[in-house]
């Protein structure tokens, strides 16, 4: 059996090599399966070839805790939520965010505007601080940034006398981000280089709202669309760590669509996604062009995989055919049962005609139901159908053996 490293890179490969589905890889498994590691060889796997079709490697977290390299490099772009090594600086939030915003602003930005409009609904604009607005009468436009990025080099040698005279005017009255010309864009990445402090505000049916008023999970909805919206290419590979983190249930069953609305204008992609949400992966299964569902398995639930032995992860694959429902999944595949599920009561149903039908599969069946008795949140009541269900095989079977 080839190895999950092996796998994984086949399905990219085909994808950007043959333009062919799946474009989209899921991976799930209990935490210490190496799930984020994975994401994190992989990454290394590709930024280290000197020659690739993949031209850029997105890597996405909203966590602190994912296992990418920090900073960019050769290929391989760091959109994670951290600001240094291994923490987040809030202050910095609003403009890293804008930062993304501004960057999609190139040739066929309307494109890009009504593709963030299908997504959110939301009308963005930019807007600074009275203290930006104070240093800047007060002083010069230099007074607003971080000298230490300035490297002793005059602001004049990197924003042009128009540039300055044109973020002037947006300290004093901010700015709608569909109103930005390319040019002024370019300004405004430039400006933004230089770490000013920046606003990012959100409106619609006239309510505008801070970026940093939004729910988490609305902020981490828009910071993900952006992070790959403004970096991602032809032939660009995308690897996100726990998606799900403060998304609601509705955002989680929108997420496979989600993603595929994001990437809609590129061709020889590949996305893949580390996820803990069953609901992320059930509504991926409705689509005819998923079949790369990867479960990790774990020898012990005690030990955390390391990265020397992600070669020798024990996993399954699935496709989208397998599974009926997102209780079915949630049973097979998260190795728990939900609520007053039915999914139980089928998989007997299932086990014990094809033991009385077929009579090849008996023990099979006897295996797959006492492995049933083990998953979280079975109830003594449903375990003791199980028992019996087992009993009445054994005795069928026993009976056909005389």
């Amino acid at each position: 059996m080839e190895s999950v490293i092996d796998k994984l890179t086949k399905n990219i490969n085909e994808s950007v090599e043959q333009n062919a589905a799946p474009f989209i890889t899921y991976i799930i498994g209990n935490n210490g399966t190496g799930k984020s590691r994975l994401l994190a060889k992989i990454c290394e796997l590709y930024e280290s070839l000197k020659t690739s079709n993949i031209r850029s490697i997105l890597c996405i977290s909203n966590s602190i805790t994912d296992r990418f390299v920090f900073g960019d490099g050769h290929r391989r772009k760091y959109l994670g939520a951290r600001s240094v090594g291994n923490a987040i600086f809030k202050s910095s939030i609003d403009r890293e965010i804008a930062k993304y915003l501004i960057r999609g602003l190139k040739p066929g930005k309307t494109v890009y505007l009504e593709q963030l409009w299908r997504l959110f609904g939301l009308e963005f604009s930019i807007s600074f601080s009275d203290e930006v607005r104070r240093r800047y009468k007060r002083y010069n436009l230099s007074a607003t940034v971080d000298n230490r990025k300035l490297k002793n080099t005059a602001i004049e040698n990197i924003i042009d006398e128009e540039g300055r005279a044109w973020i002037g005017q947006i300290i004093e009255n901010g700015v709608e981000v569909n109103k930005i010309t390319l040019k002024q864009a370019k300004y405004l990445s430039a400006y933004f280089g230089l770490n000013p402090e920046v606003q990012l505000f959100t409106e619609k049916d006239n309510k505008k709202l801070s970026y940093s008023e939004l729910s988490s999970g609305e902020q981490n909805r828009i910071a993900t669309a952006l992070k790959i919206i403004a970096n991602a290419e032809n032939n660009t590979l995308v690897l996100i760590d726990e998606p799900e983190i403060s998304l609601h249930l509705r955002w989680q069953m929108d997420f496979h669509n989600f993603i595929t609305e994001i990437m809609s204008e590129h061709e020889n992609y590949h996305v893949l996604i580390a996820t803990h949400s069953p609901v992320i992966v059930s509504e991926a299964a409705k689509d005819p062009e998923t079949d790369a569902i990867i479960v990790l398995q774990s020898a012990t639930m005690d030990m955390a995989v390391s990265s020397n032995q992600l070669e020798y992860i024990e996993y399954k694959s699935k496709s989208s055919e397998s599974f009926g429902s997102c209780e079915e999944l949630t049973l097979d595949l998260f190795d728990t049962a939900t609520y007053n599920t039915t999914a139980i009561d089928q998989k007997i149903t299932e086990v014990i005609l094809d033991a009385t039908e077929s009579g090849e599969s008996i023990q099979h069946g006897i295996r797959e139901l006492n492995e049933l008795i083990y998953k979280a949140g079975i109830s003594d009541d449903k375990i003791l159908t199980i028992k019996e269900a087992i009993v009445l095989i054994e005795r069928y079977a026993k009976g056909m053996s005389i």
